[in-house]
């Protein structure tokens, strides 16, 4: 299964604003997140557009055994893709019940996440849907890309996505979250490295933020991604990705060994 999946993968570059695919139309690609992140959004009758979801690392996009796709995925920051076409895809899937079965589990994942989205959306205020959200980013990240080298793990958060998009999906302005997130800093809750980049410097004061109380995001598993540990060969992701691997080598960009092993 593995050899036929090598053959077959190919590695996508992205610039932000790029387009996968429009909304209702059909797609002619499936496959996982290498880094970045995509957005998905729908549009109302109105002309409204609502982001209902984002698609980071290890995240699988695309719909097989379907014709059309609800709603557009476009790239909310440069992004590099591990894709396969559809139909060959969906033909692989037929031979290899084990990879159907991966692709199964990562459908119901991503399912979870969607229903975690709920949650930080439901915060009754901004600074709880911020806190929320940059809580889930802390445990999405895996430790190689989100934790300087000899650093404590868990502290630091990448922000994948344009703060117009964090607006946007959290139902609130970007000046909003720019008075929130220095208003955390002022508190020492925060440390802002860069407009993306942040330091957790009071976890807890954070989680009461966003309303959680006592619950553990990562050990309680609230969040999707904590269903699939790193390092365990179940990950749809690990098997789809192997091939991208060699390419990302070759550019200098980030390794992904070990999400293949």
């Amino acid at each position: 299964m593995q050899t036929e999946l090598d053959r077959y993968a190919q590695r996508r570059v992205l610039r932000a604003g790029e387009t996968i695919v429009r909304e209702g139309e059909y797609s002619f690609l499936v496959g996982t997140v290498v880094r970045g992140a995509l957005r998905m959004q729908r549009t109302s009758r109105d002309g409204h557009q609502q982001i209902v979801g984002l698609l980071m690392a290890g995240d699988t996009f695309g719909r097989p055994f379907s014709e059309t796709v609800p709603f557009a995925i476009e790239a909310a920051s440069d992004t590099t893709l591990c894709c396969f076409n559809k139909g060959t895809l969906e033909h692989l899937l037929s031979r290899h019940p084990e990879l159907e079965h991966r692709m199964f589990l990562s459908a119901l994942n991503q399912l979870d996440m969607a229903r975690d989205w709920m949650i930080i959306l439901g915060g009754q205020s901004v600074a709880e849907r911020i806190a929320s959200f940059f809580l889930f980013l802390n445990h999405r990240q895996p430790s190689s890309t989100a934790v300087p080298s000899g650093s404590e793990p868990s502290r630091y958060i990448n922000v994948p996505i344009s703060r117009r998009d964090i607006a946007a999906f959290l139902s609130t302005t970007v000046e909003t979250i720019s008075r929130t997130v220095h208003s955390m800093a002022d508190k020492s809750i925060l440390r802002i490295l860069s407009p993306s980049r942040f330091e957790i410097t009071d976890r807890r004061r954070l989680i009461d933020i966003s309303g959680a109380g006592d619950l553990d995001f990562c050990k309680m598993g609230r969040f999707g991604s904590q269903k699939v540990q790193r390092g365990s060969g179940s990950h749809p992701a690990r098997t789809l990705i192997r091939k991208c691997s060699i390419g990302l080598q070759h550019s200098g960009e980030v390794q992904l060994q070990e999400l293949a092993q």
